[in-house]
């Protein structure tokens, strides 16, 4: 019985070798994977980016088109600064 054992063992571990290797050569010819990720992740940093910035020009475009004094416009950039 024991060597039944070993032997159904010894067909898992070669069945699972054997995918293992074939899925390491499939994502080998197909590599676009990792790069459609690493693309996504890209876009998603520059779209993060570019909200960011188009936060500031709004902001700078409130400062500019309020009606403040210029004292209080340079305390509301050193405030915006900070």
């Amino acid at each position: 019985m024991s060597d039944e054992v070993i032997g159904l063992f010894v067909i898992m571990v070669i069945a699972v070798t054997v995918y293992k290797l074939v899925e390491l050569k499939h994502r080998g010819r197909g590599g676009s994977d990792a790069f459609e990720h690493q693309h996504a992740a890209e876009l998603a940093d520059r779209d993060d980016r570019a909200n960011a910035l188009e936060e500031r020009v709004r902001v700078l475009e409130k400062i500019v088109t309020d009606t403040h004094s210029s004292h209080a416009l340079s305390q509301e950039i050193e405030k915006l600064k900070k």
